[in-house]
């Protein structure tokens, strides 16, 4: 109800119109391709936002979205199906200019080196960079004998709560901005959680298991499809029973490989890093192991995952203060291509009688 609200205000765009007169024109022949190109160098915005893709311990530009792009990005955000996870990451790998290491050199290698979570800081300087102009958006007091709907003016840029990050991410921060030649961008890169693990031993079942963040790849080629694979089931059958635990699934998000002891202290180990065959096991931990898992998994995946709101929001009638409402990057996208879809364009009519 309050998204509908948010998209009844319609924007009013006015077209101020120049003199009639006749442009002299002289039309050039160009291939698909070439015009394409031409397109874009005419109509794109200069304007890039800087990026820091924290737990992929690397920064960049993002340029600003076309409109064909926009309204691409808007509709894969509420599905969990992993061809709309690529999708909206070959749009921010698109717009992804001048990255501090030669290694992002390749949509294959974007996926393969960046976070899963960091998309979202892609996204978020898409949107920057897009609508850099002071906004609006619809808000309700919740005070009660008050529930006043109200403007709230904001900057894009503003929603980024920086002060959110956990440790580990404000520490990648200053690594990412102190690196300033190629080689110490280059370290700084490869001592990513994507590409550089922890290794732990668990308790009880002595198995070994090696830790970090699961790249944007393997989210799309793993995790994805076993939710939206588990998704379907329960929409198809009310009395499907998940073949594992939410828990177990949520855990592969860090847990990168699993070392088992071929016998009781040995040595010797069999190296799983199937998410399939992952998954089993972690199935069958014993609940102690899984518990440390588990807060390994809320330590890592909360200190990187980026949080954004509108803050210090005051309700005009009754004065109310409320220190932040949580936003959704990819939903304020998405409201902004609503909004633009529900504009009103005004102009002189006559000028084509």
């Amino acid at each position: 109800e309050d998204e509908r609200r948010k998209m009844e205000k319609a924007k009013i765009i006015r077209v101020n119109e120049v003199q009639d007169v006749d442009i002299p024109i002289n039309i050039v022949k160009r291939e698909m391709p070439e015009l394409l190109a031409t397109i874009q160098k005419h109509t794109l915005s200069q304007l890039t936002t800087p990026v820091l893709f924290l737990a992929s311990r690397y920064r960049g530009y993002m340029k600003g979205l076309t409109f064909g792009e926009l309204s691409d990005i808007s509709l894969t955000f509420r599905t969990i199906e992993p061809d709309s996870f690529r999708k909206r990451a070959s749009i921010v790998y698109n717009n992804l200019v001048d990255p501090s290491v030669d290694a992002i050199d390749s949509f294959e290698s974007f996926m393969h080196n960046t976070a899963y979570l960091d998309i979202d800081m892609g996204v978020f300087g898409l949107a920057c960079s897009t609508f850099p102009d002071k906004d609006e958006v619809s808000m309700v007091c919740r005070t009660k004998n008050c529930e006043t709907t109200f403007e709230k003016s904001f900057l894009m840029r503003s929603l980024l709560r920086l002060d959110k990050f956990g440790d580990m991410a404000k520490v990648a921060m200053r690594e990412i901005m102190g690196a300033k030649t190629k080689e110490q961008c280059t370290e700084t890169f490869n001592n990513s959680p994507v590409r550089r693990y922890k290794r732990i031993v668990l308790p009880v079942s002595k198995m070994t298991v090696d830790l970090g963040i699961i790249s944007a790849f393997d989210y799309a080629g793993t995790v994805l499809p076993l939710m939206a694979e588990e998704e379907r089931k329960s929409k198809e059958d009310p009395n499907y029973k998940p073949n594992t635990d939410i828990i177990t699934t949520i855990l592969l998000l860090i847990v990168r490989a699993i070392y088992v002891p071929v016998e009781e202290d040995s040595h010797d180990v069999i190296k799983v890093d199937s998410s399939k065959e992952m998954l089993s096991i972690l199935y069958e931990l014993p609940l102690e192991d899984i518990s440390i898992l588990a807060r390994y998994q809320e330590v890592i995946i909360d200190a990187y995952t980026a949080e954004f709101a509108y803050t210090d929001i005051k309700c005009p009638k009754c004065g109310t203060v409320t220190t932040e409402v949580a936003a959704d990057i990819n939903s304020v996208v998405f409201q902004k291509y609503q909004t633009l879809g529900s504009s009103r364009v005004e102009f002189n009519e006559t000028l084509f009688l």
